[in-house]
């Protein structure tokens, strides 16, 4: 199923679930922010209020998993690209940008992604 491909405003935020490995002396690491292809994919509190219900959504459980969020414009404030990229899941939504060549490009991307994600669980 396809759903309508909506703006994500500012303010919205942008949660993203991890595995707890990937916490290393209570700070999460740049692990965490390896994208699928060309994009990271994350879920948009539209249509996914809070880190725990996006944990549910995406089949993880506190257990094993932590989960937190980005705010929209700390994102585009870098110069990634967030887009609303719903498919099969209506919250669902990717920040583009993030390239993997050259190595200390990719790298550095995603050490500002982790400089602005905050953990919520």
């Amino acid at each position: 199923m396809n759903f309508e491909i909506e703006e994500i405003t500012d303010e919205d935020k942008l949660f993203r679930h991890f595995p707890k490995s990937f916490i290393e002396n209570e700070k999460l690491t740049v692990e965490a922010f390896i994208p699928q292809g060309e994009d990271l994919s994350v879920f948009w509190e539209k249509y996914c209020a809070d880190a725990a219900t996006c944990l549910s959504l995406a089949g993880k459980t506190q257990l094993t998993h932590g989960a937190g969020h980005f705010v929209t414009a700390e994102v585009r404030n870098h110069n990634f690209i967030v887009r609303h990229s719903a498919t099969s899941n209506q919250a669902h939504a990717s920040i583009d940008g993030i390239t993997r060549r050259p190595r200390g490009n990719f790298l550095q991307m995603r050490k500002i992604l982790q400089s602005i994600f905050i953990v919520d669980i």
